[in-house]
């Protein structure tokens, strides 16, 4: 009888508490929001200036991209309340910027890419995500690409299941030690060819346009770009069915986050070099994005987000390292950007050259 009670009360509890909260996001925050629930669904660029009350965007000098003006990621809390809203803003985006699979591509073009998109990976968990990724990627459209993946791991496990086109580096390393992404990045930037360099996570679906606004902002004069407004996280079955099918034929979305400053960042590949790329000394995964972006600020930076990205389903990542790689970040940010960047810069290029390597 006390059990049954119990369950009963939290059962009323989750109800009433879950009600308050979508009350609250539709009295508060709507106002916010509300002049482009308004408009039709796929209206461009409305999608994009959703936000949270007490939250502010800066938009771009060009009028197309907007910068959240507050510190870390948050979820858009309307979105979370209200699944349809959430998919109509991710309808909205995908018509403006659509997301495309090509399974197989041939490279048409003679010297060097465009973009070079460095994907660093580990273990098969997740190769299912990374082939996705990759398909997004053998998509783009009105540029050259390269995909560059980098294994890193204890023997080699995934160089004969990749399509042909993917340019694979193994990065050996003992198989009980953490994961090093920033270690994954800089080797596959070192042995990149592309004018540009872009930092890819492998569960990120790109829209088929992401390299082609790349280069064009990189014409424009700019040295480290981060153009995404918006990483939508599918919900598992949604990503099932990607993985399944290899298209978007559900959205149902876990939520949707932004002013998150990782996942997808580029650089021109001269730029990244001098500010010395990722910090190998943050172990295993988290803030390294952090700790890297306040060093690509010293340089022309669009911070500016107008393009949504597509997160894959997974299982949650270990987070033995997080509180330890939170402290490191504090440390390293008791030093100015600018001096970090040179100090990682002087340390790569002996790397370098020792290694028989140009950044040029």
């Amino acid at each position: 009888m006390k059990n049954t009670l119990t369950r009963f009360l939290r059962a009323v509890w989750r109800f009433t508490y879950g009600g308050w909260l979508t009350l609250h996001a539709l009295v508060l925050d709507r106002p916010f929001l509300a002049w482009p629930l308004w408009l039709p669904a796929r209206q461009n660029g409305a999608w994009a200036t959703f936000h949270n009350r007490g939250e502010q965007l800066r938009r771009s000098p060009d009028y197309i991209g907007y910068e959240p003006c507050w510190d870390g990621p948050t979820a858009l809390r309307i979105s979370q309340r209200l699944p349809r809203l959430s998919e109509r803003i991710l309808q909205s985006a995908l018509h403006e910027w659509p997301i495309g699979f090509c399974a197989n591509r041939q490279d048409n073009f003679s010297g060097a890419p465009d973009v070079s998109f460095i994907v660093g990976h580990r273990g098969e968990t997740r190769l299912p995500h990374l082939l996705r990724t990759i398909e997004t990627l053998f998509a783009q459209e009105e540029c050259d690409c390269e995909i560059v993946v980098v294994e890193q791991d204890a023997q080699p496990l995934i160089a004969d299941r990749l399509p042909p086109g993917v340019r694979y580096l193994f990065d050996p390393c003992n198989a009980d030690a953490p994961y090093n992404r920033s270690r994954s990045f800089n080797i596959g930037a070192r042995n990149s060819r592309g004018r540009v360099v872009v930092l890819h996570d492998n569960d990120l679906l790109a829209p088929t346009r992401y390299a082609a606004e790349l280069v064009r902002l990189a014409d424009a004069g700019y040295e480290a770009m981060k153009i995404y407004r918006f990483i939508f996280y599918l919900r598992g079955e949604a990503t099932s069915d990607v993985l399944m099918k290899g298209r978007l034929s559900q959205l149902g979305l876990d939520r949707i986050a932004h002013n998150n400053v990782g996942g997808s960042v580029a650089m021109l590949r001269t730029s990244y070099f001098a500010i010395g790329g990722y910090d190998e000394s943050f172990v295993g995964w988290g803030f390294e994005d952090e700790e890297m972006f306040d060093r690509c600020r010293t340089r022309a930076c669009y911070p500016y987000g107008y393009m949504p990205l597509i997160h894959l389903d997974h299982e949650p990542q270990s987070t033995d390292c997080l509180a330890a790689n939170r402290r490191h970040l504090n440390e390293r940010r008791t030093v100015a950007p600018l001096a970090r960047a040179q100090r990682l810069s002087s340390q790569m290029h002996v790397s370098l050259s020792r290694n028989g390597k140009d950044s040029r």
